[in-house]
């Protein structure tokens, strides 16, 4: 979070990063849940440490019927041979982005969002808590609804940075036991 802290201050002060990553790559943003702010954010990011993204749809990822063209990992492996040094998916199922992560040899293979979890919006929320709330320590972070994959996330980084994180909302909709297990582990 201190990180993104200090890029979110020079990006709002018109400022270019101090060393620039991507100069002249391209990220590869895969994705089967189409989304302005993940697409746009990813782009902003890229830009920021000199490069730019593509997006491929997940129509570019299934042949006529439905099914993927290839395996998961040969996908990634040839995302990394055409010289892409991050893939981010933002996929359905959550297997499929491990499977995705399985094939990559050099090239990172970021969570945008799968079934299970959505850490992108999890640091965003607490970038967002830190900036309201400068010098909060050990926040109490209530998250009121489904147990979808956004609480997850929330829940997970709540905890992992000191936090404490509480879930209400329908008993059928609630965190899963094993997802609050993983949670209970990181704190």
């Amino acid at each position: 979070l201190t990180l993104a802290e200090h890029i979110d201050h020079k990006r709002n002060s018109s400022a270019v990063s101090d060393s620039i990553h991507l100069v002249r790559k391209v990220v590869a943003f895969i994705t089967s849940k189409q989304s302005l702010r993940t697409g746009g954010s990813i782009a902003q990011a890229a830009a920021y440490h000199g490069g730019t993204s593509e997006t491929f749809n997940g129509n570019s990822l299934m042949d006529e019927h439905g099914k993927t063209r290839e395996p998961l990992p040969d996908i990634t492996r040839c995302l990394e041979e055409m010289g892409y040094p991050m893939i981010f998916a933002r996929l359905h199922h959550h297997k499929d982005l491990l499977d995705m992560a399985a094939g990559a040899q050099r090239a990172h293979v970021v969570n945008a969002l799968t079934n299970q979890s959505h850490p992108l919006q999890a640091l965003a929320d607490h970038l967002a808590f830190k900036e309201r709330r400068p010098g909060l320590e050990n926040p109490r972070i209530v998250f009121s609804g489904d147990g979808n994959n956004v609480a997850r996330s929330l829940g997970e980084a709540t905890v992992m940075l000191g936090g404490h994180f509480v879930h209400t909302g329908p008993k059928e909709r609630k965190i899963p036991d094993e997802r609050w297990r993983i949670i209970e582990d990181q704190a």
